[in-house]
């Protein structure tokens, strides 16, 4: 059995390489991801090959958020973070940004079926929160200046008191 924030990480990954836009924006070799067996995934320079660079971090966890008679919901904020090496803002980061929304819409359903200790329906409201856009400068963009874009996944995830329970 895996971990719930691992489950929703891994299942956030899902939805986004379910979406073709994103799939043919964002080479694999470009997937930043912080599991499996690399321990440092990112790449210290990057070249022209390795732009758009998309990778998902955990930003914040209210534990507790909501308390209930059955049970507990958590507060999970994720983060897909993209580098498009590119200065022109509609050439990559519009189109990656809006790939991100639609799959994070077409999602809903896929992350909700995610089961935890048997317990499904336990993701809610996996809409981008907001998203911020800058330049990455000389140190941020390890080779290549251009638009980078946060786009904020707030989680919900509600464990009944049995999922709680050592």
């Amino acid at each position: 059995m895996s971990d719930p924030y691992t489950l929703a990480h891994d299942g956030l990954w899902a939805v986004l390489e379910a979406n073709a836009a994103f799939i043919a924006a964002v080479p694999e070799l470009n997937r930043i991801k912080f599991s499996g067996t690399v321990r440092s995934p990112v790449k210290d320079k990057l070249q022209t090959a390795d732009y758009p660079d998309v990778r998902i971090s955990m930003r914040m966890l209210t534990v507790r958020e909501t308390g209930m008679s059955n049970g507990e919901i958590d507060r999970v904020r994720f983060t897909v973070e993209l580098a498009t090496g590119d200065q022109r803002l509609t050439a990559k980061a519009f189109p990656i940004v809006w790939a991100i929304r639609q799959a994070m819409f077409a999602g809903a359903a896929t992350l909700s079926a995610i089961e935890f200790n048997s317990t499904t329906n336990w993701i809610l409201c996996p809409e981008p929160a907001n998203v911020e856009f800058g330049i990455s400068d000389d140190k941020e963009a390890r080779g290549s200046i251009g638009w980078a874009a946060i786009v904020s996944v707030e989680l919900q995830l509600f464990f009944s008191k049995t999922d709680l329970t050592p």
